[in-house]
């Protein structure tokens, strides 16, 4: 993966979501028109600063395809601290698993094999994620799935043993026992994360004595795996790849697209998870794909204007390909004359 393009000059639209230390909000680049994630903390919050500062300092050395892509940072006029992510539009795992009210196995199946992957990296690295949950893993809309938000990660060699960070119902017992969290302290999330995924609901204190419907025998070993309440003996991300719950998932797949997920569910279920992916985000059901002219973060005076003073022609080029495939009149830029779908 090369290095990305360094961003200079770009305008906030509006808050996506907040992480666990800062808000996070959808960003546009004046130079190119490419859309980024942007999360800020204050100078004033010193505790949003530090896990913020610490975020940077993990995700700008990661350089993995289930990673969320660091793409650069700032201090604004207004001092803030900004860090660049790479814009998820498919928006994060926990709300599509509660719209869904719970995935199909096949679906979880897909999306644990992407978050093990994801472990199996930063643990190799010596990196603690520390809150891994639903929320904090993100989806591409044609199907990747990226772990995200780093605010409490830390390294296994650290000096932050007694620290201990996460969501109440996806921490380990060890954590609650005030002992050292590991690697294997993720693993226990990412059993409270499949279960998540499941219920589509925030998991029990005790995920390991939930009686769970809808998951086969071979879903609920893999479960018993991640529930060892001794960490030593918990298995690890390498080995849970290798159980016969993912064996179906293809050594070099990355992960199924929601258009293949789809196509493996009953009717009763592929229609509502249909209903469930096209409801937002402008996605037109007739071409299956995103028409920006209305995507709710897209706004039309605001664009036109921008790229007419930062260097429009270069933007022009840039987005004239993306935009000759969506329902977008180039032609009738000026008049702001939408093709009607």
């Amino acid at each position: 993966m090369g290095a990305p393009l360094p961003i200079k000059d770009w305008i906030r639209l509006k808050t996506i979501g907040n992480g666990s230390y800062g808000d996070v909000s959808l960003a546009r680049s004046l130079e190119d028109g490419r859309l980024f994630a942007v999360k800020s903390a204050t100078c004033n919050n010193e505790e949003f600063l530090e896990s913020l500062e610490r975020e940077i300092l993990v995700l700008k050395n990661l350089d993995s395809p289930f990673i969320v892509r660091y793409l650069g940072q700032c201090n604004d006029e207004e001092g803030r601290l900004n860090i660049f992510m790479e814009y998820m539009d498919g928006g994060d795992l926990s709300a599509l698993s509660m719209r869904c009210k719970g995935l199909p196995e096949m679906a979880i199946k897909a999306y644990t094999t992407s978050i093990l992957r994801g472990l199996q990296y930063l643990h190799g690295n010596g990196i603690i994620h520390c809150d891994i949950k639903a929320k904090n893993v993100l989806l591409g809309f044609l199907g990747d799935v990226k772990l995200a938000d780093f605010g409490a990660a830390k390294r296994v060699s650290s000096e932050l043993h007694d620290i201990h960070a996460g969501t109440l119902g996806w921490m380990a017992p060890e954590i609650f026992r005030r002992r050292e969290q590991g690697i294997p302290s993720d693993i226990w999330s990412l059993g409270c994360t499949v279960v998540e995924m499941a219920t589509g609901k925030v998991p029990e204190l005790s995920p390991e004595k939930l009686k769970l419907t809808g998951i086969s025998d071979c879903g609920l070993d893999f479960l018993e795996k991640c529930f060892i309440r001794e960490p030593t003996e918990r298995w690890t991300a390498s080995q849970l790849l290798h159980h016969p719950f993912l064996a179906y998932v293809h050594s070099n797949e990355t992960l199924f697209s929601p258009s293949t997920v789809l196509d493996n569910l009953s009717t009763p279920r592929r229609i509502e998870w249909t209903e469930t992916l096209t409801s937002c985000r402008g996605f037109d059901k007739n071409q299956t794909n995103i028409t920006l002219t209305s995507c709710s973060d897209f706004d039309e005076e605001q664009t036109i204007n921008t790229l007419k003073s930062h260097r429009a022609s270069q933007a022009m080029l840039r987005i004239k390909t993306p935009t000759s495939c969506r329902g977008f009149d180039q032609e009738r830029w000026e008049t702001k004359d939408w093709l009607t779908l």
